[in-house]
């Protein structure tokens, strides 16, 4: 068989088509024993067109999606919803009380925190809270409207808030918008509650100093074991847009 041997210098244009047909440099195959193209290209990256040439998009981050900005493919954190689930819990018999602790998040990583409470309270009286385990200084302005009979209180020194006030309600739905590290690093916020015959507005503050983060909430009766089997807690931050 005769050999022919020659030097081939300098370059020549010539394109690779995507499927081969007549271009001089036929279609660049991938996939394993099929033929490796792979361009150096790190592990997950994808090529696209510049407009001029050929590039690369390294594999964006968890949870980010891939989106457009300036004409070109990015990688973006997603848009979804602005709330995370911190923690949930749910009673799984009557008790007194119902509460979730949880790692530390500190309110300059969010903008607030919302808890809502779900539920009933047929055996026992009132409803109160605490939150990160404190047991004084809540002030809060209280209304509650309750079979058309309006009460409004302003206390102040408490060593809970009071979220529903001395009555037993087969459905109550409590929803707190709760900030911290405010003026002072204090806790402060509003409670909003609704049962089948109450309901009740509140807004609160407690003064005890250095409460820049949320790390426990609990509800509780006054008395008695009202808080029903399958009443449930949950905490959600609401991340900074």
């Amino acid at each position: 068989m005769p050999i022919t041997t020659s030097v081939i210098t300098g370059t020549v244009a010539h394109k690779h088509s995507a499927t081969g047909g007549s271009g001089d440099g036929g279609k660049l195959a991938t996939g394993g024993l099929g033929g490796d193209t792979s361009f150096d290209l790190a592990n997950g990256s994808l090529m696209f067109s510049n407009g001029t040439s050929i590039d690369d998009l390294v594999i964006g981050g968890a949870g980010t999606v891939l989106t457009e900005a300036g004409g070109v493919p990015t990688w973006a954190a997603t848009g979804g919803s602005p709330y995370a689930l911190i923690g949930s819990t749910s009673l799984g018999g009557a008790a007194s009380t119902i509460s979730l602790s949880f790692t530390a998040v500190n309110q300059s990583d969010v903008s607030e925190f919302i808890i809502v409470l779900n539920g009933s309270n047929t055996g026992g009286l009132g409803l109160k809270c605490r939150l990160n385990g404190l047991v004084s200084n809540y002030d809060f302005g209280f209304m509650q409207n309750a079979s058309g009979t309006g009460t409004f209180a302003a206390t102040t020194g408490e060593t809970s808030l009071e979220v529903i006030a001395g009555a037993q309600h087969t459905q109550v739905l409590s929803i707190m918008h709760l900030a911290c590290n405010t003026v002072g690093d204090h806790l402060m916020g509003s409670v909003t509650s609704v049962s089948e015959t109450c309901n009740t507005f509140e807004n609160f503050y407690n003064t005890t100093a250095s409460q820049t983060s949320l790390s426990s909430v609990e509800f509780f009766v006054t008395s008695g074991t009202g808080l029903a089997s399958g009443t449930r807690l949950e905490v959600y931050k609401v991340l900074q847009s």
